[in-house]
């Protein structure tokens, strides 16, 4: 996480591990906390299958979530869940305070799935296999 001031990178504020091996590919999706800025964090998708939740006052881990297949997309947040998809073909819809599964497809989709998802705010996630 870095300080943006007056347009420009100032300094680092910090760093985080999500604690897996491989890299990153999915980019960040802000999980805010009923409107308000305390409390807020960050989803991110990892190689290794996870999905990880981390503050974004000092970027500790919140909850982790161990999934099959990597999650090079980046997840969606759709109300007070977190949807994440996988190479492997998971679609799962976790809850994003706990990270415990509320969803998922009894089945992958057929073919591996690399998008980010989109949401129409509502109930629909959309992602291309």
């Amino acid at each position: 996480c870095v300080d943006l001031e007056a347009g420009a990178v100032e300094k680092e504020l910090w760093r985080a591990s999500v604690g897996c091996s491989k890299p990153i590919f999915s980019g960040c999706t802000m999980n805010r906390k009923d409107n308000d800025e305390d409390g807020d964090s960050i989803v991110v998708g990892s190689h290794d299958g996870s999905v990880s939740c981390l503050s974004i006052e000092d970027g500790s881990c919140i909850w982790r979530y161990q999934g099959i297949g990597s999650i090079v997309g980046t997840p969606a947040v759709v109300g007070d869940a977190i949807v994440a998809v996988s190479t492997s073909g998971d679609v799962v819809c976790l809850d994003s305070k706990s990270g415990a599964v509320k969803k998922k497809l009894p089945e992958p989709v057929d073919g591996e799935i690399f998008s980010n998802v989109a949401t129409n705010n509502s109930t629909s996630v959309f992602f291309g296999a």
